[in-house]
Formats: structure tokens, sequence, C-alpha cells
């Protein structure tokens, strides 16, 4: 059959050489012991499977994506509310949270805890993994909107709505963090490429 887009995982990162020798051809990541392999032939196929230096090898899957109206059924206000108001007093302050989907609109008013933007499309097309980011707010894009969905239901600070102040503003679980968002999507969809791409580049930054 045709060539095919796949993720090749070594049982370790030495192990990746071996993974290369065989004629397969990706772009690696720089913590996980992982190709994203832009064409993978049944014949490389074969080699992987015969080959005691791979771990898995699967394909470059599609993830669809659902809006759903969750911020009343994931009760956030009793997450932030302050305990004597019948809440359990949790906010986020002081930790920082990762989502990895189709970005983040910049300019909503309710991405005020947005810190950093991280675009992930190159990663498929080339040997080098690159993941552009960037500290500035204005950058955040999001061309689905499936992602500031879900930075909203996490992390929104409820101020294009009223604030907190107003009861029925809608707010995230944890209005407080500071929010890191990559956009991992091509089109409509998200890919396992550019999803590992993302959580690599993370667990890089979380590392150093």
């Amino acid at each position: 059959g045709p060539a095919a887009q796949a993720v090749v995982t070594a049982r370790s990162r030495e192990q990746l050489t071996d993974v290369e020798a065989l004629g397969v051809v990706g772009a690696r990541l720089s913590i996980l012991p992982t190709l994203l392999v832009p064409a993978l032939t049944g014949a490389q196929l074969e080699l992987l499977e015969r080959s005691a230096a791979v771990r898995s090898v699967y394909a470059n899957t599609e993830f669809e994506l659902l809006n759903e109206d969750t911020t009343w059924v994931t009760r956030a206000r009793d997450a932030w509310r302050a305990p004597g108001e019948r809440g359990l007093g949790l906010s986020g302050a002081g930790v920082e949270i990762a989502v990895i989907d189709t970005g983040a609109d910049g300019g909503h008013e309710d991405m005020d805890n947005l810190v950093e933007f991280c675009e992930t499309q190159q990663a498929v097309s080339s040997t080098q993994i690159t993941v552009l980011c960037s500290q500035a707010r204005g950058d955040a894009t999001d061309d689905v909107g499936h992602g500031s969905h879900v930075s909203g239901t996490i992390a929104g600070t409820g101020d294009a709505s009223g604030g907190r102040a107003a009861s029925h503003a809608t707010l995230g679980i944890a209005p407080d963090v500071r929010l890191r968002v990559y956009s991992a999507n091509v089109g409509p969809a998200l890919f396992s490429h550019e999803i590992l791409a993302a959580y690599d580049d993370l667990i890089s930054k979380k590392k150093n």
C-alpha cells in the first residue's frame, strides 16, 4: 500500500539510531524516544516489527473535536468559591497549565492569564521539530475555536461576562492559573505528530 504518516517509538533515545538505520526518516522529538515519520512504507513497517529497538508503531491518528457546554457541568464555581461560601477555595493561583489543542484567541477578554502561545504545524513537514512560541498575547490565534473553548473551561477569567462579581458570569474551573497554549491542529482536526511535538516541548521546558 501507499506510504503513511506514522509515530515510531524506540525503547530508548539511544535506540533511535537503530530505527533510523533501517531507513526510517522522520523528525526526532527532543525528549521522548520518538520519530514523527511523514511517509512509512510497508517494507519499513516489516523491518520495524522485527526490530528489538522498537517499542511501538502507530498511525498519525486524527482526533475528532467535540464542543460541549461544560462550564456548568464541571461546577467551576464550586471550585473557586471560598470554603465559607460552600466552595473549595481553589482558583489555580501559583499553578501553570498547558493546553494542547487548536490554539487560543488572544484577543478574548477571558484570556488575561495567557502567558505563552506555541505553534506546532511545522512538526510534520520536516525532519526537524519546529515549535514556535511567543509570550505576546496578540500572537495567539485559534482558527477553529475548540482550543479557546477548552482554555476558557479551564482558566477563563469571566471578564467577558461581568467577572467574578457577576452571578451569571462564565468562569473557568481555575481562573487564576498561568496558561500556556499550543496550537496542534491541521485544519479542523488534531494529529498525533503535532500533539507529540507540543508535549515534547512542554516537557523540555519543565526539565530546563
